[in-house]
């Protein structure tokens, strides 16, 4: 029976089968497919004295050994044969790539083995002293010539037996390895593919791709760069781990090395490749998995400096990094859709509040100023940025009710009777009744509802107070009363500044929020200032158009 060397765990196979058969009173030793003895150092180790060695790579049974080898090789099955008399060998014929490559032997003695002459003469060609060896040997010659068969065939079996271990132990392991890595791929995508809801953020959805990239995969660096292409990251380079270059000089070598190429493919570049030499300098290779949209790149995945053992890139990470990739080019199409809808949505906010304050040439601009001062508050208080955008937008339409006021009411110079501002107050009421059947406009319907609500709870519609008026609407209302104050209307002229922040201050406590009002009259008015010009200077041209 032959044996592949190239299954795994040979060696140790034959490690295992010398410790047995010194066990039985054998001698181990390897031959090349001509017999040519060779110098194994794992079985010299185990063969006892130099000497033995000395004594079994002799000139004389080196002559012997060949000579079996010629006999073996037109075996299918090597058999035990003398080297010389009473002295055996056992062969067990390896094989490396199916061709047979040479012989693991055993070595059995009788006791007479050690009274030849040929003994005698193996000790001589390797200037050995017979009668020392002879005492050296006295312990492995015990055998018989009738157990030879017996041993070669107990010894084939070891063999066999350990081998087929091994190749299991081998399968097992790499099988394992397999389940790993599947599993590393399987935990880093479903990781990845859990956050593809950040469609609000792209960037912080690809910074966290490297990083997980980073985590998993044994690269000292993983980046994400994107081009000037049109994308939600346009221009944009994220970067984990440890990079020799700064961020300034990665960007201009990605740049470089992805559109002098035209990479639309997964490509490993080395410092001989053309274009990313120098990025791929000092390093085995760089990786570089381009991000596509609509057919072309817009940007690439790139991992360098491989650590470990093994500075090549497996088809393990080749898949991951494509992997990813195909999840960051999905997240930015489906951002950049988002975003589309988004700006439609605003924009149809924005033509609805400006559509209201037209009615009134005296508030117009009015709720893009409550809303750019709502958002500097809420951002002045500390608020997450998801969070002060939609303040924002609930200043923009917090007065969206209007439309359901009359012109007369809402233009008649002087002041309203009783009955015209519970008209007036009905706004609120009717802008949470337009607006909450839009689902995108759920969590901001307080701050239409309540921002003239009061501290004190002396505000409408529903006079509540204090905490129990919800914080988008706190913010709102100082915003919206600031612009009142600061506006020209039809019955008085816009208030100085410092009668305005006066009056925020006193009512902090009775009409707003005292920790809201403290922070709003820190607030920097610069911009407000400029956009109550803008919107003076659009009325002015209005005016002169309608005159002409």
């Amino acid at each position: 029976m032959t044996h592949d060397r190239t299954q795994t765990g040979v060696d140790g196979v034959r490690a295992v089968l010398v410790d047995r058969a010194r066990d039985m009173g054998l001698l181990c030793v390897r031959c090349t497919e001509d017999g040519a003895v060779v110098r194994d150092e794992q079985l010299g180790s185990k063969l006892g004295p130099p000497e033995m060695y000395r004594w079994i790579a002799s000139s004389f049974l080196a002559r012997r050994f060949k000579d079996l080898a010629s006999a073996w090789a037109n075996e299918d099955e090597p058999t035990p044969a003398q080297l010389f008399p009473g002295c055996w060998a056992i062969p067990i014929a390896e094989t490396h790539r199916r061709r047979r490559s040479g012989y693991f032997v055993s070595i059995a003695l009788t006791p007479d083995a050690l009274l030849t002459e040929e003994f005698v003469a193996s000790c001589q060609s390797a200037q050995l002293d017979a009668g020392a060896m002879r005492d050296a040997l006295g312990r492995c010659a015990i055998n018989s010539n009738d157990c030879i068969s017996r041993l070669a065939t107990t010894l084939r079996w070891a063999y066999t037996d350990r081998l087929e271990v091994s190749i299991s132990e081998g399968a097992l392991a790499e099988f394992s390895g397999q389940l790993a890595e599947a599993y590393e791929e399987l935990s880093l995508l479903y990781s990845i593919g859990r956050s593809m809801n950040e469609v609000v953020h792209p960037a912080k959805f690809v910074a966290n791709v490297c990083d997980e990239l980073y985590a998993t995969l044994t690269f000292g660096w993983i980046a994400a760069w994107f081009s000037d292409a049109p994308s939600p990251l346009s221009g944009a380079i994220f970067c984990s781990g440890v990079q020799k270059h700064t961020e300034a000089q990665l960007r201009e070598l990605i740049g470089t090395c992805v559109t002098s190429c035209e990479i639309n493919r997964t490509m490993i570049a080395t410092a001989d490749t053309k274009h990313c030499g120098k990025l791929a300098q000092g390093e085995e290779h760089v990786i570089i998995q381009p991000l596509m949209r609509e057919g072309m790149p817009i940007g690439a995945l790139l991992a360098g400096n491989k650590l470990g053992t093994d500075p090549t890139a497996s088809s393990a990470d080749m898949k991951l990094l494509d992997g990813a990739g195909a999840l960051i080019s999905v997240l930015l199409e489906n951002s950049s859709l988002y975003d589309n809808q988004r700006q439609m949505f605003l924009g149809t906010l924005q033509a609805l509040s400006s559509a209201i304050d037209a009615k009134d040439r005296y508030t117009r601009g009015h709720s893009e100023r409550v809303a750019h001062l709502a958002m500097c508050l809420a951002r002045a208080v500390g608020m997450e940025a998801d969070e002060v955008e939609r303040v924002r937008i609930g200043g923009l339409v917090h007065d969206v009710g209007k439309i359901g006021v009359s012109e007369v009411v809402l233009c008649k110079p002087g002041k309203l009777t009783d009955v015209e501002f519970e008209q007036i107050k009905m706004h609120p009421e009717i802008g949470h009744r337009i607006l909450r059947d839009i689902p995108q406009l759920a969590d901001i319907l307080p701050a239409v509802l309540q921002h003239h609500e009061r501290w004190d709870g002396r505000g409408y519609p529903h006079g509540v107070a204090g905490e129990e008026i919800h914080l988008y609407a706190r913010l709102v209302g100082i915003a919206d009363t600031f612009d009142a104050m600061s506006s020209t209307r039809t019955y008085r002229s816009a208030l100085p500044r410092s009668t305005v922040l006066e009056e925020i201050e006193r009512c902090a406590g009775s009409q707003f929020d005292p920790e809201l009002a403290k922070r709003f009259v820190t607030l920097d008015f610069s911009q407000f200032d400029r956009m109550v010009a803008r919107h003076l200077a659009r009325d002015h041209a209005a005016g002169e158009e309608r005159a002409a």
